[in-house]
């Protein structure tokens, strides 16, 4: 598409779905006009890319709207057909990075859907994640091999991650995949290396200054610390994941829920 009013209106929406997501709305009542005005100017956006014919603008365009679908409004039937109706429109451009990326999104969503495990088999084959370029994606790479029970392939991929990360002085990221390193070692009933990975996270966490991976990273060591029975060290935690603000939504509903186990 040619700059425009329809350029306007998508930046516009995508402005508004980074606020959401990030929780940067004092109010319910305001998160919700700001949903709404956000896929109304992502509708627009849409309609201008058809009447263009420009295919990766569509495409573009519905990958966004399952976003705001999913992180905005919880709605899972309508991101997946956002995000299905994206990968198909990116594997007819050939582009398969995108693809990948956007089933990514599916696979959070439905790990069982049939487009799901060859994406993930591209990927890896591939050499991804470092062909993905989202800043997500390398992280949802790890959990669909989880979720698939691809523990081995999870686990190395996990750890590779965190060393990429802390090679590049990336402590936010490095705590993010040792947290999701600690997850698939769980899974694997791996539980000291679960909880010195968790330990970890917090260690490196604290030292990012990402108050959204601090609480992140207590909360993972919370749940480890409750399961092993160390109730006490767990509250003591989760003490200090209360005081922590500024995080996205997804972050605060996952504490809201820890809030009633550890009561």
């Amino acid at each position: 598409m040619t700059p425009g009013p329809a350029d306007d209106a998508r930046h516009e929406a995508r402005d508004l779905m980074e606020r959401i997501v990030t929780g940067a709305f004092s109010s319910e009542v305001k998160e919700a006009a700001a949903l709404a005005r956000s896929r109304q100017q992502f509708e627009v956006a849409l309609a201008a890319a058809r009447s263009a014919g420009d295919e990766r603008a569509v495409a573009e365009i519905l990958d966004d709207l399952g976003y705001l679908a999913w992180r905005g409004a919880h709605d899972r039937d309508g991101a997946l057909a956002h995000w299905l109706d994206a990968a198909a429109r990116f594997e007819a451009l050939d582009d398969r990075r995108a693809r990948v990326a956007t089933l990514l999104d599916v696979a959070e969503l439905d790990v069982g859907h049939p487009w799901v495990a060859p994406a993930v088999a591209d990927a890896v084959a591939a050499g991804l994640p470092a062909d993905l370029t989202g800043e997500e994606d390398p992280v949802r790479l790890v959990i669909v091999l989880r979720e698939a029970k691809q523990f081995d392939a999870a686990r190395a991929l996990a750890g590779a991650l965190v060393d990429e990360a802390l090679a590049r002085d990336d402590a936010a990221r490095a705590a993010r995949m040792l947290g999701e390193l600690g997850k698939v070692q769980d899974r694997q009933r791996d539980r000291a290396a679960a909880r010195k990975s968790f330990e970890r996270a917090v260690e490196v966490a604290e030292a990012s200054g990402s108050a959204a991976e601090r609480l992140r990273a207590l909360l993972n060591l919370v749940d480890a610390l409750w399961s092993a029975g160390s109730q006490p060290r767990a509250r003591e935690l989760f003490a200090q994941a209360q005081k922590i603000r500024g995080v996205p939504e997804s972050l605060r509903t996952l504490r809201k829920i820890m809030a009633m186990a550890v009561k």
